[in-house]
């Protein structure tokens, strides 16, 4: 773990199962409305903030030794969107997130090997097909975008380029307007963060993402940009490792 136990328990315990971190008053006419997606879906309080905290304070004090399918399941459906935290920061004094004690937590299991069959499928598929959905469709990008000396690299990402190709087109779009000269990838692996990857093989993310930024250094760009929040995480992380050499060294 990145974090210290003991920094660790203290900001479990600073929740005291108010969960109004699971319900947001945002709306104009102050109807209370869900915020926790996989508390929302699944109704159990282990789905929630407060249930998952528990959880992980039970797993490092050792109350829990031996991982269940309901453990793993609550833990891993979380979307860390963090909406949960921006809701406890309004009415408390929380320092640490709630998304980084619950990638914490979900690194501590990994090292368990307490992980889903499908974070190993989705492994295997982006190390067959370089993309996490395991397909060999690929986003069609215009002629003479993957020429290179370009100033911006688009990383596209496994979504945009095998999902939805509509968020590729209105980014490249957005570059046609501003008069960019950008390039993208003629062939693109998975950053490593698709399908929660990261969540159970972070060295292996972190090798993907460490790969990608070399590609952008080599193909001379100055910046590297992605639409994919995910994508754009896993990249910066990488980067502020230190292991990539800026382009002016």
């Amino acid at each position: 773990m990145e974090l210290e136990k003991e920094e660790i328990l203290s900001a479990i315990h600073h929740c005291v199962k108010c969960k109004l971190c699971s319900t947001a008053s945002f709306h104009p006419n102050e109807e209370w409305l869900p915020l926790c997606p996989s508390g929302q879906y699944y109704g159990y309080q282990a789905f929630y903030a407060p249930g998952k905290m528990e959880i992980f304070r039970a797993i490092l004090e050792g109350e829990i030794t031996e991982p269940s399918e309901g453990l793993l399941k609550s833990v891993y459906a979380c979307t860390v969107c963090g909406a949960c935290y921006e809701k406890c920061k309004q009415i408390t004094n929380v320092e640490l997130g709630a998304p980084d004690l619950f990638e914490e937590m979900r690194s501590e299991l990994a090292s368990k090997g307490w992980i889903l069959d499908v974070h190993t499928s989705i492994a295997d598929k982006i190390e067959e097909t370089k993309n996490a959905y395991g397909e060999k469709y690929e986003y069609k990008v215009k002629e003479g975008a993957t020429a290179g000396n370009a100033d911006v690299l688009y990383y596209i990402g496994c979504t945009a380029r095998y999902r939805v190709p509509e968020i590729a087109d209105a980014m490249l779009g957005i570059f046609d307007k501003l008069g960019l000269k950008y390039q993208v990838m003629g062939e693109e692996w998975c950053c490593g963060s698709g399908g929660g990857v990261k969540s159970a093989f972070d060295d292996f993310a972190l090798w993907s993402a460490t790969e990608r930024l070399k590609e952008a250094k080599e193909a001379g760009a100055e910046a590297l940009v992605s639409a994919c929040p995910s994508c754009k995480r896993n990249l910066k992380e990488a980067f502020v490792t230190g292991l990539i050499i800026s382009n002016q060294s």
